[in-house]
């Protein structure tokens, strides 16, 4: 996702700072897709998202945030390698960009997903909207059923409350240092839904 909104912007013109856990791993998109724009483009390694002050220089001096970096694997099977991860990566980069972005900052884009809202415990059918939120999730990944899960269905569970717990973390941390921003929550159903469609939430 972070790869087409990167493409999505130089193709508009956009100067784009990007972030990576290694290098290597950007090296084909700057020779590929990225390579027509190599005067618009910059790299920044970011080994471990989750640690504070990781993102201060990512964020200097830039005009828009776009958070897009969450755990997402069938081999995380833990509480601390998805949620706490998808938290502290969140709250990592909104205060790196509290305190060493610049006054220039406008928006604050963080790409959820419509797990936050889908609960599938509620009554069906049903339409959910930004009111809504996935507490099956994160009391499925507290409960003890949740330890006799296979990794498959640990990982089914885990990803939902990640997200909703991580966008939850967002919200308040905006409300506790009463910070006026143009932030958006942006929730996408799948990969192929624009990652700009202006909603709040779901």
């Amino acid at each position: 996702i972070a790869s087409q909104i990167g493409i999505d912007l130089l193709k508009q013109g956009f100067k784009v700072r990007g972030t990576t856990r290694s290098k290597q791993s950007a090296d084909a998109l700057l020779k590929g897709a990225y390579a027509p724009y190599a005067d618009l483009v910059e790299i920044l390694q970011v080994p471990d998202i989750t640690i504070e002050g990781a993102f201060d220089k990512a964020v200097k001096g830039v005009t828009a945030i776009i958070h897009t970096a969450s755990p997402i694997s069938y081999t995380l099977i833990t509480w601390s390698s998805t949620v706490e991860i998808a938290i502290a990566g969140a709250l990592s980069i909104l205060n790196s960009a509290l305190n060493h972005a610049g006054p220039q900052l406008q928006s604050f884009v963080l790409t959820s997903s419509f797990a936050a809202c889908n609960d599938p415990s509620a009554p069906q059918p049903k339409t959910f909207t930004e009111d809504d939120w996935n507490n099956w999730a994160e009391a499925k990944a507290k409960s003890e059923e949740f330890e006799a899960m296979d990794d498959e269905a640990k990982a089914k569970v885990l990803y939902p409350a990640s997200k909703t717990v991580s966008e939850r973390a967002v919200w308040s941390w905006r409300e506790e240092r009463k910070v006026r921003s143009n932030s958006l929550v942006v929730s996408t159903k799948s990969k192929s839904t624009s990652v700009f469609e202006k909603k709040k939430r779901c």
